[in-house]
């Protein structure tokens, strides 16, 4: 079974480092090197990200200096409804986008997607928190502006009305088919 599970980590791994991306549990986790895995499951998707589902194992991401406090909770102490991310598609095409917030994996968007409103809360911590865009390779994008938006707001009457954005990233059709990164730091009070 090892023997078959390093088969495939080399047979789809070239192709993961020409455009995807490893996941252990829904966890980014490109920097992982020299592990093995026992009793887990692989999944490859259509973009050539690697999705390992490790039931045995619990993934963190390390970062000393996403928060004040390197022994807290994402969520702890933050209320909910607080911080919101929201996305505005205005008829964009050949989009795809990975948000991820202190490393982990928190919204994943395609042009053409519904909207998206969600509550940050379960993933930020206390003090600075790194949020990063990850445009992923796609054919060469068109159409109208691809929005996100991430601030404080409220909720009332299931509608979400936002602040002044503290983060705004935007796509155009004249962004490169190669995708790329753009992180932000995002202070939680």
């Amino acid at each position: 079974m090892i023997a078959f599970i390093v088969f495939v980590f080399a047979l789809f791994l070239p192709e993961a480092s020409a455009g995807g991306t490893l996941y252990v549990n829904g966890v980014r986790a490109e920097s992982l090197r020299n592990f093995d895995f026992k009793a887990v499951d692989i999944h490859v998707d259509a973009e050539g990200n690697i999705w390992v589902e490790a039931p045995n194992y619990r993934i963190e991401v390390a970062d000393p200096k996403s928060s004040d406090n390197p022994n807290a909770k994402p969520g702890e102490g933050i209320p909910t409804g607080k911080y919101w991310l929201v996305t505005q598609d205005n008829s964009s095409q050949n989009h795809e986008i990975e948000v991820l917030v202190n490393g982990v994996a928190v919204q994943h968007y395609k042009s053409g997607d519904p909207q998206v409103i969600l509550d940050l809360q379960p993933h930020l911590l206390r003090g600075i928190n790194t949020v990063t865009f990850t445009a992923l390779p796609s054919a060469q994008p068109a159409g109208g502006l691809l929005l996100f938006y991430i601030g404080t707001g409220s909720q009332e009457g299931g509608q979400v009305n936002l602040d002044n954005p503290q983060i705004t990233y935007t796509r155009r059709s004249s962004d490169s088919a190669k995708g790329g990164d753009k992180s932000f730091k995002l202070r939680v009070e």
